[in-house]
């Protein structure tokens, strides 16, 4: 992916790289438009799919019409720490009021919190932001925070296992999608609102900048109430 460039710095040296390279490949359209904007010629830039994506051909999705569950159980949560422009105190107490809502109706639903990264970097720390948000919960007793994964196919697999993902972590949106499992998209980077541009699922996304816990609520109560056709929507678009 390509930026956000928001500096003539980061603009220069992102074009000085680009004009070096003989041949370019970026996730999402975004990103060659920045590309073409700086002036790189357009033949040289292919967008192709992440990475992520060719995960599904060597793990096909589970879910089927036979084993979908009428209504989702298990939500999986991947969450990263932000400052960025945001107050993190806001909109993690945002978060777990709406889980917390969101919980309050659904007593068979459980929150399976998943860390992507665990490193002593702050904005790394996925498994403090989880713990966080969960000590913030009133529910709490229907939610955990999983064990640090191992490597990336660990992850993929406790994200299969869920019936519905809320997530920042752009990669457990992906394998979200590559398992036909509905998401919803809490907008940090401009790559989350990307992807789901390009897999049309705008209305499943939300700015962490302008969170708002009925809002979120709300598209949680929706893809629940919509949870079959959403992943069937998915499979389609395969």
């Amino acid at each position: 992916g390509v930026g956000p460039l928001f500096t003539p710095e980061g603009k220069a040296c992102t074009k000085a790289i680009a004009d070096y390279a003989v041949s370019i490949s970026v996730r999402d359209k975004r990103s060659r438009e920045i590309l073409l904007d700086l002036g790189i010629p357009g033949e040289k830039i292919k967008v192709t799919p992440d990475a992520a994506f060719t995960l599904r051909d060597t793990f096909p999705p589970p879910h089927s019409d036979n084993n979908i569950r009428p209504s989702p159980t298990v939500i999986g949560v991947a969450l990263r720490n932000w400052n960025v422009g945001v107050d993190p105190g806001y909109w993690e107490n945002e978060v777990a009021a709406s889980l917390d809502d969101f919980l309050e109706h659904h007593a068979e639903a459980h929150i399976e919190f998943i860390p992507f990264q665990n490193v002593e970097e702050e904005l790394l720390d996925d498994t403090g932001i989880s713990r966080r948000i969960l000590s913030k919960m009133v529910h709490h007793d229907q939610a955990r925070v999983a064990d640090q994964a191992k490597n990336v196919l660990e992850n993929y697999a406790k994200i299969a296992a869920c019936d519905l993902v809320l997530g920042m972590r752009l990669h457990s949106l992906i394998f979200a999608v590559n398992n036909n499992i509905p998401v919803i998209g809490l907008i940090y980077d401009p790559k989350v609102k990307n992807l789901f541009q390009e897999i049309g699922l705008e209305d499943y996304m939300i700015d962490i900048h302008s969170l708002d816990r009925r809002e979120l609520t709300r598209i949680l109560e929706h893809s629940c109430s919509n949870y079959v056709p959403l992943s069937k929507m998915i499979e389609q678009k395969g």
